[in-house]
């Protein structure tokens, strides 16, 4: 059990330094003058952006939770949902994986709010192949993915 402890410590230390943000904060109100840097920003409507920019566009890990209540969690390039994120919309749909130019694209799981489940390959926000579960067809493991984000 001892053991267990010594290998287990490094690997938290290890987990905390990776997550710490090696960017200074964002300077001023004026997101113009955001590079390379870490801020929040809302928009007068009250979509808000919490993450990395550069070159005054979101960029990195960020996070964005709109006015409607859709949040998106993931990678960002050059202002758009770009690498693997998880997009939660305003009814409760959710989808799990990849994006490119902030559309759904590549290995993904959508997650319908009448409970049915996709899985599988997307290409410019439509769904291209894979399986699809009617609600409670989908398996436990599927669904472990879905209560984890």
């Amino acid at each position: 059990m001892l053991r267990n402890l010594f290998l287990c410590v490094p690997l938290l230390l290890l987990a905390n330094v990776a997550s710490a943000s090696a960017l200074p904060p964002c300077p001023g109100p004026n997101i113009l003058a955001w590079h390379s840097c870490e801020g929040t920003y809302t928009l007068d409507n009250g979509d808000r952006y919490i993450g990395e920019w550069r070159d005054s566009l979101p960029n990195g890990q960020g996070t964005q939770t709109a006015h409607d209540g859709s949040k998106y969690v993931g990678e960002w390039r050059n202002g758009l949902f770009n690498g693997q994120g998880t997009y939660t919309t305003s009814d409760g749909s959710k989808y799990v994986g990849g994006f490119r130019n902030g559309k759904y694209d590549g290995q993904g799981t959508m997650f319908w709010d009448d409970g049915g489940v996709w899985v599988g390959q997307w290409k410019d926000d439509e769904w291209v192949s894979g399986d699809q579960y009617t609600e409670g067809e989908s398996p436990p493991d599927v669904m472990t993915l879905f209560n984890e984000r």
